[in-house]
């Protein structure tokens, strides 16, 4: 990279640094904004571990009825 262009980059960081000091409130507006998406998503991945602990569950719960049934039909043929 040429010496002219790296001091031309330079150049519009400096500027686009200066433009957002010159308005805090839109960084306060993007920072809320992205707080607010980052929230919906952990609210989203905890109903989704919700779902499939109830899902575990629920399969768990099914299991030990199907073995109490055969047990119970054992006993009886016993």
């Amino acid at each position: 990279m040429s010496n002219e262009r790296r001091d031309a980059i330079h150049k519009l960081q400096a500027l686009a640094v200066e433009e957002r000091l010159a308005h805090p409130e839109e960084d306060e507006a993007l920072i809320a904004s992205v707080l607010d998406r980052l929230e919906e998503i952990e609210d989203r991945r905890r109903r989704a571990a919700r779902r499939k602990a109830r899902s575990i569950a629920l399969g768990i719960g099914a299991i030990g009825a199907l073995i109490a049934l055969t047990l119970l039909i054992q006993a009886r043929q016993a």
